[in-house]
């Protein structure tokens, strides 16, 4: 018969501003990637989802508030983390082997995704501020859905026509 989804994990959903962003986010990321790293992401899937964590082999997140607040994160498994890299590196022109460097290059990719979500928002007359990027690779994340209303985006990642692998990108929305 389905999964029943609590009252609760809508009570103050916005329906019109959570699909501005998904949709947003949608063509944001696609447009990042081809643009800085000349990877394609095709978006295979999004849409709400219950999942009581986050725990990835590679996954960073980075928090913004103001006239509505939320998380993002950026996560993806080791093996597509390994491919992707060396794809990525290139731009920053550095090595991704030496120790932490891999991560930080992922943190601040989202980093520059969140600021080009600000500024999009902007446009719309929304004030909003980003916190520092926080790596969460190998940790889990428990989600309160008191607090959050949750939404995934799952893109496939080509370089030309070879597949690479999946790329997570996880919302969370205060209520």
């Amino acid at each position: 018969m389905g999964v029943q989804v609590p009252l609760r994990a809508y009570k103050n959903m916005n329906p019109l501003l959570d699909e501005k962003i998904i949709l947003t986010l949608s063509h944001v990321l696609p447009e990042f990637f081809i643009d800085h790293f000349d990877i394609t992401l095709k978006r295979e899937a999004f849409g709400s989802s219950l999942n009581e964590g986050i725990c990835f082999e590679f996954a960073t997140k980075i928090s913004f508030e103001g006239d509505f607040s939320g998380i993002f994160f950026l996560s993806m498994d080791g093996a597509t983390k390994l491919k992707i890299l060396p794809h990525i590196s290139k731009k920053y022109h550095t090595d991704t082997y030496q120790k932490g460097m891999a991560n930080s290059i992922l943190m601040e990719i989202i980093n520059q995704i969140a600021a080009i979500f600000i500024q999009e928002f902007s446009y719309a007359k929304f004030k909003l501020s980003l916190k520092a990027p926080e790596n969460l690779s190998h940790k889990v994340f428990l989600i309160n859905f008191d607090q959050y209303r949750q939404y995934h985006i799952i893109f496939n990642i080509f370089k030309e026509t070879q597949l690479i692998g999946r790329l997570y990108f996880i919302i969370l929305l205060e209520k």
